[in-house]
């Protein structure tokens, strides 16, 4: 996964295991274990590069949320929980009844996207369908995933530990920044 920039654990772990001749889920890693894998491999290998492109990412989060504040952005996925690399897209959840008010903004700052649906998962019992728009700002991939305004209230699950979405409102993105900008500093 390190070298693919796909985050797709389920694929990764059958993968592995083919490789390894290893059979059986028991024995295969938890997403958890991956992740945390997968951090310690970008600090041992990445370093400084890899948080310079942090803090870039960081920096066009902010700048789509701005654009984007009407809508009561939330900064979710590798960027918020800090596994992001450089295929990583900047994932912003978005908010809005009709949910089409967003591509409709969107054209009219004059952005050009694709769109594409995606299944949410909020229990054993409960999924949804959801619209993504995707946008390139200044080279970087931003995923807009837009929810019903109650959607504020439940965030789906992460895939990686089954428990609510972390979810970085505006000022926790500045807190993440300013840490990112502190742990840079040459001092």
């Amino acid at each position: 996964m390190a070298q693919s920039g796909r985050r797709d654990f389920h694929a990764a772990k059958h993968k592995a295991a083919a490789r390894l001749g290893v059979r059986g889920k028991g024995a295969l890693p938890s997403n958890q274990e991956i992740q945390e894998a997968l951090l310690e491999h970008q600090r041992l290998f990445h370093g400084q590069v890899h948080q310079d492109h942090i803090e870039e990412m960081l920096d066009h989060a902010q700048r789509a949320m701005i654009l984007l504040e009407m809508f009561e952005p939330r900064l979710v996925g590798a960027l918020a929980n800090g596994s992001a690399d450089e295929n990583s897209p900047v994932t912003l959840h978005l908010f809005s009844d009709p949910p089409e008010a967003v591509p409709v903004h969107l054209r009219e700052q004059g952005i050009r996207f694709r769109s594409s649906e995606r299944r949410v998962k909020y229990s054993e019992l409960r999924h949804d369908r959801v619209p993504i728009y995707e946008l390139l700002l200044s080279r970087l991939e931003i995923a807009l995933w837009v929810f019903p305004q109650d959607g504020l209230r439940q965030a789906p699950l992460d895939a990686v530990n089954g428990r609510p979405t972390r979810r970085l409102r505006t000022a926790k993105l500045e807190e993440l920044r300013a840490h990112y900008r502190h742990a840079s500093a040459p001092w």
